[in-house]
């Protein structure tokens, strides 16, 4: 945000290619190959997601992060027409909010250990639910924003955590399938999450009203979370490990 504002938001962009071009060639030099790696075919991976246990639990990834980028995709303007600051005090809010969303992936872990990955769960969602409900109506004070809003951020990172070790769990023979496809349900759900932050701006005129669209987006995780959750383990066969149950 800083350098944007020094530099113009396209050195930004240019910076995070540069950046992302390096990376690709240190892991192509460095990263060696697994052991005994072998590309599952599309249609395979298909069938390990076909289920409805977990098919739902990879929905309500999605829903989950597309509540999180309907607020956040447009937190610049969330926090410059609700509380009066220019830009410099905007890169401050995002490094509180950073700060507060690293920490939640440490703190679902810890819930998922101690209270179990589905009661983690269903007690992170509902309580994002809540949050993003009530994240418009804190800002007419920085002492309850702030609270409020790190909550947030710590919540947005929590239900990594538990959602993973549960995926596991559910489905232990295609564990590996599962993660990986649960990564593009995060990049749909930061897609999804963006296009409706921004029909909901259109709509309403209003960017505060995001956070309550979020809120209903977050209901949806919170169904999808709960299904998948009350299906029946997946059990499959050693030697037909995608058949499904």
């Amino acid at each position: 945000i800083l350098l944007s504002e020094v530099f113009g938001w396209r050195l930004v962009f240019l910076g995070v290619a540069g950046l992302g071009v390096i990376s690709m060639l240190l892991l192509a030099l460095y990263l060696d190959k697994m052991p005994g790696e072998k590309a599952a075919p599309i249609s395979t991976q298909i069938r390990a997601i076909a289920s409805a246990k977990m098919g739902t639990a990879h929905l309500a990834t999605m829903f989950m992060l597309a509540a999180h980028y309907t607020v956040y995709a447009y937190f610049t303007p969330f926090l410059q027409t609700n509380l009066n600051i220019t830009l410099s005090w905007v890169s401050v809010f995002y490094l509180i909010f950073g700060i507060a969303a690293v920490s939640g992936g440490a703190l679902g872990g810890v819930l998922a250990s101690r209270f179990g990955v589905q009661r983690s769960i269903v007690s992170v969602i509902a309580a994002f639910v809540i949050v993003l409900f009530v994240l418009p109506l804190s800002v007419f004070s920085l002492v309850v924003f702030i609270p409020v809003m790190m909550f947030w951020a710590v919540l947005s990172w929590c239900f990594a955590a538990p959602l993973q070790s549960y995926l596991i769990q559910a489905d232990p023979l295609t564990s590996d399938i599962q993660q990986s496809f649960n990564n593009s349900s995060i990049q749909a759900g930061i897609a999804v999450g963006s296009a409706i932050g921004g029909g909901a701006l259109s709509l309403t005129g209003s960017v505060s009203s995001n956070a309550w669209f979020g809120s209903l987006i977050a209901i949806v995780a919170l169904l999808c979370a709960l299904f998948s959750l009350s299906r029946p383990a997946i059990k499959r066969e050693t030697d037909d490990h995608l058949s499904t149950a």
